[in-house]
């Protein structure tokens, strides 16, 4: 038994000809009799012009006395190049219909909204169908959209029926198809084309959500929500919009961020939730631009504009005020460390690497510890202070290891820069002729936790050296006792 794939290819050469859809008559098939300029008013299809009624019998003579100029229309319309600039000849039938509509008795037709003459029932999708935001008409008209439905369009992941123990499952490529376009109600006017998120940030498992929850489950359809809003930026896609003016309006009683789908009741003053309904007060800065102090249009705005917004949040949103950053530096400075010029190479690295280290509010804060079987603690003044030198300050008890001067050993990285590079340059000759074996790493380690435990930070440990004295000391271990064998 052959097994075919569990959704359907679609035929383009299948298409009706779309001429067909505005009563023009077709090209007679060969076998077949053409219509001459004295054929029948009951050769002519009775179309339906979008937004217009159907021809009566008037329109019917009016258009048999132009059937010259429509049959030959007809005759060459497989050899026209339809796109979404319309020819002479299209526009001249397009005046056609608009007169048409102009006597019809429902009027002109109202922007953003297709008659179910023209696009059917609702809830039906052609082919060509392409959504209509804010009013705005289609590009190209009704030819170009008609062309279009016999050209290949996009391939779109849509939902199929899938029996997989006859049919194939669909390719797993087909997943990074985009969905359908939204179908939305045809008195419905969505507000932009950036309302319904992108599918890169947020997507529905089903293209039209059933109206109550006994509904959908009845549809036996599972419907989930895919949410990835820190997604990798592409060419295609551009930035995410940011708010910044502070001000975040959501619903008191959901909590739900202010969205293009929200409704402003009360002539602008309250707005009401999409989700649960609420009626909300619409802040009063909200119709003001802090940037050029004045009144603004508050349809401008990026959330009810887009799905997808970044806020500025304000102070409201902390748990706590943002902390400066701290950086804690435990250098070695043992024999080891000195002889194989790991300590000469870290002070000339930490001073390169000043200023790339973030300041730009001139809050960052640096220490420096230098440890052997001792713990040595640096107090560097501003650079204002020219009464003060760096002092060495060095803790010898590693039972219990006092800080010395707190205040004074965190040093401001901008107030202090000149003071931190002057430390870093004279760093490997204060150890020059240090001679102690030992590296105290676990005492060192709580007194750098403990200058940054109130306020937090980071420690970063410069070792080439076994820690082998104080807490947490190691020991060499016996190659010859691990591996089980003596060497004889």
């Amino acid at each position: 038994m052959s097994r075919r794939r569990a959704y359907p290819q679609p035929h383009y050469e299948n298409q009706p000809d779309p001429s067909a859809a505005y009563g023009i008559p077709q090209a007679p098939a060969p076998g077949q009799p053409g219509l001459g300029a004295g054929a029948p008013a009951g050769g002519f299809t009775v179309a339906t012009a979008p937004g217009a009624g159907v021809y009566g019998q008037s329109q019917q003579q009016q258009y048999q006395q132009q059937s010259g100029q429509v049959n030959q229309l007809a005759q060459g319309f497989s050899g026209l190049n339809i796109n979404d600039q319309d020819s002479y000849g299209q526009q001249q039938q397009q005046q056609q219909f608009q007169s048409a509509q102009s006597q019809s008795a429902y009027g002109y037709p109202q922007p953003g909204y297709q008659s179910p003459g023209a696009g059917g029932a609702y809830g039906q999708q052609s082919a060509g169908f392409t959504p209509n935001y804010g009013g705005q008409p289609a590009a190209g008209g009704a030819y170009g959209q008609a062309g279009r439905q016999q050209q290949p369009t996009l391939p779109l992941n849509q939902l199929y029926s899938t029996d997989l123990l006859k049919e194939l499952p669909p390719p797993i490529s087909d997943l990074a198809f985009p969905p359908p376009p939204i179908i939305v109600s045809p008195d419905l006017a969505a507000t932009g084309k950036d309302c319904n998120p992108s599918p890169e940030y947020f997507r529905s498992t089903l293209n039209v959500v059933p109206t109550t929850s006994a509904l959908l489950k009845k549809s036996k359809l599972p419907f989930a929500l895919i949410l990835k809003p820190y997604s990798t930026l592409s060419d295609s896609t551009g930035p995410v919009p940011i708010v910044e003016d502070s001000i975040v309006t959501r619903c008191r009683r959901c909590r739900s961020y202010m969205n293009p789908f929200i409704q402003f009741t009360e002539n602008g003053r309250r707005w009401r939730c999409n989700f649960c309904g609420l009626q909300n007060d619409v802040p009063q800065a909200f119709d003001f631009n802090p940037a050029t102090s004045a009144p603004a249009n508050r349809m401008d705005r990026h959330e009810l504009n887009h799905s997808v917004v970044e806020f500025a949040a304000p102070k409201e949103y902390m748990v706590r005020p943002p902390q400066p950053l701290i950086y804690v530096f435990v250098l070695d400075v043992s024999q080891a460390s000195i002889q194989n010029g790991l300590l000469a190479t870290i002070s000339r690295t930490i001073l390169d690497s000043l200023d790339r280290i973030p300041n730009d509010d001139g809050r960052s804060r640096v220490a420096f510890l230098a440890v052997d079987s001792s713990i040595s603690f640096f107090e560097i003044p501003t650079d204002e202070d020219e009464t003060k030198e760096i002092s060495m300050m060095i803790v010898s008890d590693l039972d219990e290891v006092l800080i010395p001067s707190p205040d004074g050993i965190m040093a401001n990285l901008r107030d202090s820069r000149k003071n931190i590079e002057k430390l870093l340059t004279n760093f490997p000759s204060y150890f020059a002729n240090n001679q102690n074996p030992g590296f105290a790493l676990g005492p060192a380690l709580k007194s750098a936790h403990h200058l940054i435990s109130q306020i937090g930070g980071k420690i970063v440990v410069f070792s080439s050296t076994l820690p082998n004295v104080g807490e947490g000391k190691l020991t060499v271990r016996d190659e010859a006792s691990v591996s089980g064998s003596s060497h004889r």
